[in-house]
């Protein structure tokens, strides 16, 4: 993981973007061993101490070695070592990561083979909209089965996942 320096003013526009994309690769596969150590000091101690060391002796705010320790914690306590992986690669971002370990404990996820194949075609505030609408529908396919089940008529539970179909949301986007 060396980055050589480079004087970023003598770059054209396209050596600008080339360099700009692989130092941010670097920059994540930096974060992904860093979120890989984290994670083994999280299973020999805990998040807080963690957190606690990170603060001390990085020099990072609290804020900061919190949500850190709480990634690496989520990470190694849901078992995704495929995620952290995909970091130290630079295949995904720190952001990805977080999105993945919030979903992955609840009922109606993706595995996590499928939230990092999300992870690594889209942005994260995109990946994580993603992740949250699948969620949503699974969760009201659920509700209308079992309304249907309690009513004890057929055609609930059609009419439930026509409904659940019908709805839609608006949401500005960075290009309109």
């Amino acid at each position: 993981m060396c980055v050589e320096r480079v004087d970023p003013g003598g770059l054209s526009d396209m050596e600008l973007l080339e360099r700009l994309k692989e130092v941010g690769r670097a920059r994540e596969r930096i974060n992904g061993v860093f979120t890989e150590v984290a994670g083994e000091f999280v299973k020999r101690n805990c998040k807080e101490a963690t957190a606690w060391a990170m603060r001390e002796y990085l020099r990072v705010s609290s804020f900061q070695a919190r949500r850190d320790a709480a990634l690496a914690g989520d990470l190694v306590e849901h078992g995704l070592s495929d995620t952290v992986a995909a970091m130290s690669a630079g295949e995904i971002t720190a952001g990805h990561a977080r999105v993945i370990a919030t979903a992955a404990p609840r009922p109606h996820r993706k595995s996590e083979r499928e939230l990092l194949e999300i992870a690594r075609d889209y942005a994260v505030d995109t990946c994580g909209r993603y992740t949250l609408a699948y969620e949503s529908l699974e969760q009201m396919a659920d509700d209308a089965a079992a309304a249907a089940a309690a009513s004890n008529e057929p055609g609930d539970a059609e009419y439930q996942a026509q409904r659940a179909e019908r709805k839609a949301s608006l949401r500005p986007t960075t290009d309109g």
